[in-house]
């Protein structure tokens, strides 16, 4: 995909080449980068959140996409690739694209640790 700087939006492109290996690797890392965010969600992030605000677990799930987005995204991996912060250097609809997907998987797994940590009455 090619934008108005014409950059190109393709981390193989600053990385290297593409090769199967790379993609395998690739996807294999960000599946355990989700996994270890679920468990510091569960086991770190939602204990803190209860005791500041008394709100809905799917609503800390988005919070949690948020601050994820925001510190290791747009403010972290990004501008170490050289894609500036949120990658406003390259173009304005990936910092909204990338906020979107991680809003959707902090409600996901807020809604699905639910059962987990819903106090019974």
């Amino acid at each position: 995909m090619q934008t108005k700087q014409n950059q190109t939006l393709d981390t193989y492109g600053i990385y290297g080449t593409y090769t199967i290996k790379a993609s395998i690797i690739g996807n294999i890392f960000h599946i355990a980068n989700g996994i270890g965010l679920t468990f510091f969600f569960g086991y770190v992030f939602m204990p803190i959140s209860r005791r500041i605000l008394n709100g809905r677990i799917w609503l800390y799930g988005i919070i949690f996409g948020v601050i994820i987005t925001a510190t290791t995204v747009w403010f972290g991996m990004l501008p170490s690739l050289g894609a500036g912060i949120a990658r406003l250097n390259i173009a304005p609809e990936v910092s909204v694209m990338t906020m979107s997907i991680h809003l959707i998987f902090g409600a996901v797994i807020g809604i699905l640790s639910k059962p987990i940590f819903e106090v019974k009455k």
